[in-house]
């Protein structure tokens, strides 16, 4: 293992290709990489975290040949104006990618990723990926190709607005055990969340709406079969709209159906913001606290507010 991260360290030397037994390269994401060679390191299973555009075009190339990666982290924050040259890089990052993925990785993590780089199909399809990640990253919804990730066990994706379509494609993934959603608009009415859907193995679900009032979430009989942990992240309703909605008494924005969840749940995690002047924390709190009650097994409810 070689870890460069918080060194100052900002050019790799070329002879660091000859490192032909390195396992692991952990470098600060300011770090460039020298221009060709990269290949000869066939010993690398983990690299992280490359920023892609302040590398050369020959190492954007070639980092799809690492035949045993099996994890990369990789920031795509492009400064650069839209020109030739940066989609040269993008078309190598791209080609590179595609190209890991009919190799051995397994866990990918993305920072700042333009939404076209995913949407586009992948061929063949990283059937491999065990663990994807994104960061800083939303896209409109989520692409065909993922319900082909049939040994996918760890999904974090941001999405303009989490749809029913999106859900069912996710529900299908027969490995996922946790599964985190951020949703970037403000849905029409409730999501529901049904037991046709799938999610057969699903232990974690995260859900977070920005904005939102209440929990814009329905769960239906039968639905996530052995959740375990929920959390939900979300914005606290205003005083009128918790009153006028029934809030108080479990129905409302605080309404969720969490009493059709499975016995198997037993912790229930809810992250509010908070604003200066918000007088409806307690009354939300309450709400919750009704609502989780309404749960045969009576999970415990982690309130918290930030």
């Amino acid at each position: 293992m070689l870890d460069l991260t918080a060194t100052g360290v900002s050019k790799l030397p070329s002879s660091i290709v000859n490192l032909e037994k390195l396992v692991h390269l952990l470098i600060g994401e300011f770090v460039k990489f020298p221009e060709g060679g990269i290949s000869k390191m066939q010993a690398l299973e983990t690299l992280k975290q490359v920023r892609a555009f302040k590398q050369p075009i020959q190492f954007l190339q070639d980092f799809g040949k690492l035949q045993n990666l099996w994890k990369l982290n990789i920031d795509l924050t492009n400064n650069q104006e839209d020109t030739e040259d940066t989609k040269e890089c993008m078309k190598a990052i791209a080609s590179s990618l595609y190209e890991l993925g009919t190799h051995n990785l397994r866990s990918l993590t993305i920072w700042n990723c333009d939404y076209s780089l995913l949407m586009e199909e992948w061929c063949p399809t990283p059937v491999g990926l065990q663990k994807l990640t994104t960061w800083q990253s939303t896209f409109p919804r989520v692409p065909d190709w993922m319900g082909s990730l049939v040994n996918l066990q760890q999904l974090r994706f941001d999405l303009e607005r989490v749809r029913y379509e999106d859900l069912c494609i996710l529900g299908g993934l027969p490995a996922l055990l946790t599964l985190s959603l951020v949703g970037k608009e403000m849905s029409e009415g409730k999501l529901t969340v049904s037991g046709e859907m799938g999610f057969p193995m699903l232990r974690d679900f995260t859900y977070g709406m920005y904005p939102g009032l209440g929990i814009k979430m329905m769960f239906e009989a039968g639905s996530m079969p052995k959740l375990e942990k929920l959390r939900i992240d979300f914005t606290p309703a205003t005083n009128g709209y918790l009153y006028s909605t029934g809030g108080l008494t479990g129905s409302g924005p605080y309404d969720f159906g969490i009493e059709n969840l499975p016995s198997s749940l037993t912790t229930v995690v809810c992250e509010c913001k908070s604003f200066d002047g918000d007088c409806t924390l307690e009354a939300t709190r309450a709400a919750l606290e009704r609502a989780v009650s309404t749960h045969p097994s009576c999970p415990a409810l982690d309130f918290s507010i930030y």
